[in-house]
């Protein structure tokens, strides 16, 4: 008999939803009856906090490797060990199928993937930069971002991708890949085979109702909006803080709760916080972190670059929690459309302080949303395995409120 083709999924990065994703991307792939190796830092591997994840890897019979190199750093630097790995890595024989997580540090180095031949590669492009107004907004020309250079970088990205010659490119942005994006993106990235992957990561158990409030010293009846995730600047916290007096003025005894792993490039969070606002300072494990989704009134899933999907957004459609937007990020915007959600107009304080009341005030209205293809696990295995593609009219339809 023939030898199976194997799929190995590489993920060299520690940083943020790295990990998380491509331990999610081997589990699915390996429950369809396919043979799947994952390879990891062993610091990534020991690291409690994908304990859960990586049972589950293991469960679906996915073949664990640790990699003696330290995580990736997302610089320069990194980018070239990474590269470096990668040329003396001989594990793929003919015909297998290389996985590529996260594609985007490799277009911040060189652009090049040295594969033993004969290896097929297919790569996820998380954040497809292009999709950047022509003119920036009103407020970001005041402040003199006029976005000419974030263009030009967006550019030189999919130059490089088309220089890396992948057999697929998958997406988790349904804009770019299913909608109004797709004419561009596949022009600038060469092929028509950019396909689209639904990504519903965060598959675990939530904590059982109440630990999660308990946890941040929260009563069960104070209402409660939830940022987590990595909480850097592009989720404009910064507006989110300035607002919540306004926030608090509407729905009395609001609070607000930072969750989440704070980046260097951060400002310091703890030091403009008032009154019903906190900050924890830490990556939870996934069944706490669905836990804060779940027992909220409202989640944050805002973001002001024009990078790739939010994966929180989906946690709180999944749970019937309202979810706030920012109409100006392209992909979550147009799938909050069909999905419901609140949309709200970033670094506006009047905007943001409206659309999170509106939010919080309408938590029990709100049910759980089926979200069809978007959270099919099994679908998303047939996809990375090259076995199905998702067409527009497959995407659940429903209605978006807008509060901004």
């Amino acid at each position: 008999m023939p030898r199976p083709i194997s799929t190995h999924v590489v993920e060299l990065c520690s940083l943020c939803h790295c990990p998380p994703v491509a331990i999610w991307l081997a589990t699915v792939a390996a429950r369809r009856d396919a043979p799947v190796e994952l390879w990891l830092p062993a610091e990534v591997i020991d690291d409690p906090t994908h304990a859960g994840r990586l049972a589950r890897a293991e469960e679906a019979d996915v073949l664990v490797h640790r990699v003696d190199m330290p995580p990736v750093e997302w610089s320069a630097a990194g980018r070239r060990e990474a590269v470096s790995w990668l040329a003396d890595w001989a594990a793929p024989r003919p015909g297998d199928r290389v996985l590529i997580p996260t594609i985007d540090y490799f277009l911040m180095a060189d652009g090049r993937i040295p594969l033993p031949e004969g290896t097929r590669l297919d790569v996820v492009f998380h954040q497809p930069k292009f999709q950047r107004r022509p003119i920036p907004p009103l407020h970001d020309l005041l402040r003199g971002r006029l976005g000419i250079r974030s263009r030009r970088f967006g550019r030189l990205e999919m130059q490089r991708l088309r220089a890396i010659g992948p057999d697929r490119v998958l997406s988790l942005d349904a804009h770019a890949v299913l909608g109004p994006g797709r004419r561009r993106l596949v022009r600038l990235v060469g092929t028509d085979q950019v396909e689209f992957l639904p990504s519903d990561i965060n598959d675990g158990t939530p904590s059982p109702r109440g630990i999660a409030r308990a946890w941040l010293g929260i009563g069960d009846t104070e209402p409660l909006l939830v940022v987590n995730g990595m909480l850097g600047p592009w989720k404009d916290i910064e507006t989110l803080i300035a607002a919540w007096p306004q926030v608090c003025s509407r729905v009395p005894g609001a609070r607000l709760a930072l969750v989440g792993e704070v980046p260097g490039l951060a400002p310091d969070w703890s030091a403009m916080l008032g009154e019903g606002m906190l900050l924890r300072d830490e990556i939870v494990p996934d069944e706490l972190f669905l836990g804060l989704v779940r027992d909220a009134d409202a989640v944050w899933a805002v973001r002001t670059t024009p990078g790739g999907m939010s994966t929180v957004q989906f946690d709180a459609f999944k749970a019937g929690v309202p979810c706030l937007v920012s109409e100006q990020h392209a992909p979550t915007a147009w799938l909050a459309k069909r999905l419901g959600g609140v949309t709200i107009t970033p670094r506006r304080v009047n905007s943001v302080a409206q659309g999170v009341a509106s939010a919080i005030s309408s938590s029990g209205e709100i049910r759980q949303r089926d979200l069809g293809i978007l959270a099919d696990a099994d679908l998303a295995g047939d996809v990375i395995l090259a076995r199905r593609r998702i067409a527009l009219g497959d995407l659940p339809d429903q209605p978006l409120r807008t509060a901004s």
